[in-house]
């Protein structure tokens, strides 16, 4: 049986240091077929031209501004032909044979819409970056794993996650026909998460596959060169937003109440 296509989005604003080192990091995985697509959201470091001469297999899509993370992403999503798409950060590298698992976990359950690479630091190897996140009654992500070392057992099997984290996941290409693309009204943060809940209230499932391995510089970049205050604004207005589309007002009232409770018993 021949392997699906894959089709890596990975999307740049001003990441060219990273972005070279994910690049050459790609040129060497062992899964075929796969396509590469660059999306660049206007870049002003260069970035377009080091894809060109340096990585010619690439195909590149150049936007007119900075589209945001979400909007971005879609416009590679749309550009691809894959039977999945796997959405990787410009600061991450991956092991040789990172997608075969991904792979394998997919074909044999239809029902897994995103599947999770274990993230590990890149400049530390032995602690996770990321297993999953799960929603809390304080409407808050707990980030299960975060920064624990990866060798514990726990940290190692599949299991189902609520969502995904955006710096590195699969997407069934045909679930994303069903539940759409990542919210462009988002531009930044918390869109990967909405897009899960979205794909769990559909039916599918979201999942973390330990024998995939990614490593993270984590957000380098979009730190360096957005401001904290708007930082913290998209965050939790996304957040909230998300709340609003995907939960039945008894669900949003339970979030309330639970966090409520919880406060009084500190």
């Amino acid at each position: 049986m021949n392997n699906p296509l894959i089709s890596i989005v990975i999307l740049n604003w001003n990441g060219k240091h990273h972005l070279v080192h994910c690049l050459g990091s790609l040129a060497k995985i062992s899964y075929k077929p796969v396509e590469v697509i660059v999306v660049d959201n206007h870049s002003s470091d260069g970035s377009q031209a080091i894809v060109r001469s340096k990585f010619p297999w690439v195909k590149l899509v150049e936007n007119k501004k900075n589209l945001g993370y979400s909007a971005g992403n879609n416009v590679g999503i749309r550009a691809s032909r894959g039977t999945y798409v796997f959405i990787l950060n410009n600061d991450t590298e991956v092991e040789k044979s990172f997608l075969e698992p991904l792979v394998a976990a997919c074909q044999s359950d239809t029902t897994i819409g995103c599947i999770q690479p274990k993230l590990l630091y890149a400049s530390n190897h032995h602690l996770l970056n990321a297993v999953g996140s799960y929603l809390t009654s304080t409407g808050f992500l707990y980030h299960y794993g975060y920064r624990k070392p990866q060798s514990r057992p726990q940290y190692n099997r599949r299991i189902h996650i609520y969502s995904a984290k955006g710096a590195a996941m699969l997407l069934r290409k045909s679930a994303l026909t069903k539940v759409g693309l990542f919210d462009e009204d988002f531009f930044i943060y918390f869109e990967e998460t909405d897009l899960c809940h979205r794909l769990w209230l559909a039916g599918y499932t979201v999942v973390y596959e330990p024998t995939s391995v990614v490593y993270h510089h984590e957000a380098v970049d979009t730190h360096k060169q957005m401001q904290e205050f708007t930082i913290t604004y998209l965050s939790f207005r996304n957040r909230i937003a998300s709340f609003l589309m995907n939960l039945h007002i008894y669900d949003i009232f339970a979030l309330r109440l639970e966090s409520g409770i919880m406060c009084k018993h500190r």
